[in-house]
C-alpha cells in the first residue's frame, strides 16, 4: 500500500507506538529492495540506526545487557555485521551535525531530501514527524507546516518516490477513541495533500486482546487510491 509518487501520513496519540510502527514499514522497503533516507527530530543518527537494526533483526542475534540494573538487550556483533552488508548504499540518515546552524531546521530536511533522493537514489523517505522538522513561525505556523507539506509531495510526485510523513493529532481529548483525518495536528491542507491517512494505536479498551495486552490498530482515514476507509472494528489488526 505504499505507492511510488505519493505522500501518506501517519498519525496516531503520543507513546502508542507510531514512531515503531514506522520503522518496520522502513524495514520492510529495505526488504523489498528499496533505498530508504529516514529524518528523526526525537533520535540522534546513532540511536535510531540501533532501533531500526532491532527491528531488522525480528528478534534474533539479541543478547542481553544490563543498563542501571536493568535487563535490555542489544544486537551480536556477528548480527550487526550481517544488517550492515544488507543495507550497505541503501539506508541514510539526516545529519544535523552536517547542517549550518544558521539555516531552517525544515529548509535543511528538505534540501537533505533532495539530495538523498537525487544523489543516492532513495525511494522511501521517513520524516518523523512534522513539528520536529519545523522551525516555529509563531501566527504563520499553519502556513509554513503547508509550504513544507506541498515540497514534500512536490518532491514524491517529481521522483516519483514514496514520503511517509508522521503528524501527531490535535490537543484535544483523543484518548481512547477512533482518530479522524480532521484530528491531524495543523492546518487541514495536510490531509488535503496526502494520498493516504493512516491512524495507528489503540482506539478502545475493546481491542484488548488476550491475557488484557492491548492490540494496535492501523486505521485508513483516507485513500485517495480506492477510496476504501477502514476504521474502528473494520482497521487492520496488528
Amino acid at each position: 500500500g505504499m505507492y511510488m509518487g505519493t505522500l501518506m501520513l501517519l498519525t496516531g496519540e503520543r507513546g502508542n507506538g507510531k514512531s515503531t510502527f514506522a520503522s518496520q514499514l522502513l524495514a520492510r522497503a529495505l526488504r523489498a529492495g528499496e533505498t530508504v533516507y529516514a529524518y528523526s527530530g526525537e533520535l540522534p543518527a546513532w540511536q535510531f540506526k540501533r532501533w531500526l537494526d532491532r527491528q531488522l533483526s525480528s528478534g534474533n542475534g539479541l543478547e542481553q545487557e544490563n543498563i542501571n540494573g536493568r535487563t535490555d538487550y542489544k544486537l551480536t556483533q556477528g548480527m550487526q555485521e550481517q544488517l550492515n552488508r544488507f543495507y550497505k548504499d541503501r539506508a541514510y540518515l539526516y545529519c544535523a551535525d552536517d547542517i549550518s546552524g544558521d539555516e531552517p531546521e525544515s529548509t535543511s530536511v528538505i534540501r537533505s531530501v533532495e539530495k538523498a533522493v537525487q544523489q543516492v537514489w532513495c525511494t522511501v523517505v521517513l520524516i518523523d514527524n512534522l513539528m520536529s522538522a519545523m522551525d516555529d513561525p509563531g501566527p504563520d505556523l499553519n502556513w509554513a507546516q503547508t509550504a513544507f507539506v506541498k515540497r514534500l509531495t512536490a518532491i514524491a510526485k517529481l521522483y516519483n518516490v514514496c514520503v511517509l510523513l508522521l503528524v501527531h493529532p490535535r490537543k484535544s481529548n483523543v484518548e481512547g477513541r477512533q482518530l479522524t483525518s480532521d484530528d491531524v495536528m495543523g492546518s487541514g491542507n495536510i490531509t488535503n495533500l496526502a494520498t493516504t491517512v493512516l491512524a495507528y494505536g489503540m482506539p478502545s479498551s475493546m481491542f484488548y486482546g488476550e491475557g488484557g495486552r492491548p492490540d494496535r490498530t492501523v486505521s485508513v482515514l483516507k485513500n485517495r487510491n480506492y477510496g476504501d476507509r477502514l476504521t474502528g472494528q473494520d482497521a487492520i489488526q496488528t
